[in-house]
């Protein structure tokens, strides 16, 4: 299970910058968005009700600004995490990113990479040798004698 811990690491790393990518994409759209109703072709005066176009165009910009800080969030703490449980340091935030996989639920182009790799990740960082390792790790064990030593056995 040890050996596996640098795998994962390396996948939040990717899973990370794609998901900040989206992230990225995500919040220039919401002022994109907007700057469209600028273009918009004026309203008809047909009998249908229904709130402004200046409103809609509003709540959609705000609503794809928010989610796309929330998995750029999410995507930057996977980048952080990764590289710190490269060196087997930081177990717990490497947990924590690796749940917040689910929410990017909310960009849904990143969700089934991230689940997969949750249920990967925490199969491996929950398991008892994973366990010793990153408190190897946190000790000032280098990472080539902590894969050494599990190896061994």
């Amino acid at each position: 299970m040890v050996t596996n811990i640098p795998v994962i690491a390396v996948l939040l790393i990717v899973q990370g910058i794609m998901e900040a990518l989206m992230g990225v994409l995500y919040v220039a759209m919401g002022p994109a968005m907007f700057a469209l109703l600028k273009f918009a072709p004026p309203p008809s005066s047909s009998a249908g009700g229904g709130p402004p176009p200046d409103a809609v165009f509003g709540i959609l910009s705000a609503v794809y600004i928010v989610i796309g800080v929330l998995v750029l969030v999410a995507g930057g703490l996977k980048i952080f995490a990764g590289v710190k449980n490269m060196k087997f340091r930081s177990r717990t935030l490497g947990i924590v990113a690796l749940s917040s996989g689910a929410l990017t639920i909310l960009s849904c182009y990143c969700l089934p990479t991230a689940l997969a790799l949750m249920v990967f990740g925490l199969v491996v960082y929950l398991n008892d040798e994973s366990t010793r390792a990153f408190q190897m790790g946190e000790e000032g064990t280098p990472p080539d004698e902590i894969k050494a030593a599990f190896l061994k056995r």
